[in-house]
């Protein structure tokens, strides 16, 4: 992340297979303190749309699903940004699956992923998240048990060097959000991302962030139960 406000939007990617108030909600009290643009974005999976294109019999009801999902997204995601007085933008996107790869991203946007319970493609991620951080600011996770918490921001590191160089963004981040900052990492060489996501999720953090790079970044994305034992959602950014 680069010096400059902390966001101008956070591109909220929306599953219409699955539905967290939750996370919407998280998501526009974390663009109202960031002084940015919630915008959100469900996906249209144009890799359905073809198959179901083969059993035309299906066609319409495939149609009829998605124009629900959009109703029920924009309706719900226009209450909470109402009461949350967040700015926000909603739009349907037509993709093979990645957000990233067909929406326009710009250096100072944040990517939001809202994270399937146990069903979604860890390959697939891992490609959402690398073509994000190709073109955006960082990457947002919203694990499904990410909690609108009141706690620190924790910023999360292999060694006691790489926290020092989160410092900056960690700091930021807890003035937008009118918290303190933490710092949690591994140390005793017997602790793994387990023990780390735990630590998190005991001091109740609003918002945990991490470099992309560091290799604790992967351990969280090998096992999705380290990310929802955090209970809160992780920011990715780029490196210094």
């Amino acid at each position: 992340m680069t010096p400059g406000p902390l966001a101008r939007r956070i591109v909220l990617r929306l599953d219409p297979a699955q539905r967290r108030d939750g996370a919407m909600e998280i998501a526009a009290r974390l663009a109202k303190a960031f002084d940015a643009e919630l915008a959100a974005r469900m996906i249209a999976d144009t890799r359905l749309a073809g198959a179901f294109a083969v059993r035309t019999a299906s066609a319409p009801t495939m149609e009829v699903s998605l124009r629900r999902a959009e109703v029920g997204f924009r309706q719900t995601i226009s209450a909470i940004a109402t009461r949350e007085h967040a700015h926000w933008s909603f739009e349907v996107v037509h993709c093979a699956g990645v957000l990233a790869r067909e929406c326009a991203m710009a250096d100072d946007d944040l990517v939001a992923i809202d994270l399937p319970r146990m069903e979604f493609s860890m390959a697939e991620l891992r490609e959402e998240i690398a073509e994000a951080l190709m073109h955006a600011r960082g990457v947002l996770l919203f694990p499904e048990a990410a909690q609108p918490n009141k706690g620190p921001v924790v910023a999360i590191a292999s060694t006691t060097n790489a926290a020092r160089a989160l410092n900056d963004e960690s700091a930021a981040l807890a003035k937008a959000l009118a918290t303190t900052s933490k710092t949690v990492t591994l140390g005793d060489a017997r602790r793994d991302a387990g023990d780390i996501a735990t630590a998190v999720r005991k001091l109740n953090a609003t918002l945990a962030l991490i470099a992309a790079s560091d290799p604790l970044t992967a351990a969280f994305l090998a096992r999705p139960r380290h990310l929802r034992e955090l209970a809160t959602p992780l920011l990715l950014v780029k490196s210094p």
